[in-house]
């Protein structure tokens, strides 16, 4: 029971604070620095970057805790367009998604059992339907602002 209470501490503050539509439009260089920073501030914690020409990984493997995979995705102007969080347990999981579909200044709008978008301007899309089980991410829209308004003005007329 020790061990899990930190565990849910440190996982609360670093889905509040360091993960989730804090990268979404930075480039690589200023995204990796922050993430440097992180792992600075938490050197009892075994935590891994990996870096490819189109992604950032952020690995944080501990035997006292469940782990947790954060990868950004860049574009060719080297822009991160899609944020994906892993986690292996469903509370984790739970735990990271309510704090980032709390964020009060996004205002995320659930569209359907799966995707929220966050209101107009920040056009980001929350996608809980991915590939693997425990996992989310943030994308930018592609959609144009017309009709991101409008599907968000849809979802709020049926609540």
């Amino acid at each position: 029971m020790k061990r899990i209470t930190p565990v849910f501490i440190f996982l609360i503050c670093f889905s509040s604070f360091s993960f989730s539509q804090y990268y979404i439009n930075l480039t690589k260089t200023r995204s990796r620095a922050n993430l440097e920073k992180i792992k600075l501030k938490n050197k009892t914690i075994n935590i891994i970057i990996q870096e490819s020409d189109a992604m950032l990984i952020y690995l944080i493997r501990d035997s006292a805790m469940r782990n947790l995979d954060f990868k950004l995705y860049f574009d060719e102007n080297k822009k991160c367009y899609k944020e994906q969080t892993n986690l292996t347990c469903d509370s984790c999981y739970n735990i990271f998604l309510e704090n980032t579909l709390s964020t009060k200044n996004i205002r995320w709008v659930k569209i359907n059992s799966s995707t929220y978008f966050a209101r107009f301007p920040y056009r980001l899309i929350l996608n809980t339907k991915i590939d693997k089980e425990f996992s989310f991410e943030i994308s930018r829209s592609n959609l144009i602002g017309k009709e991101y308004r409008t599907a968000i003005r849809k979802a709020l007329s049926k609540n």
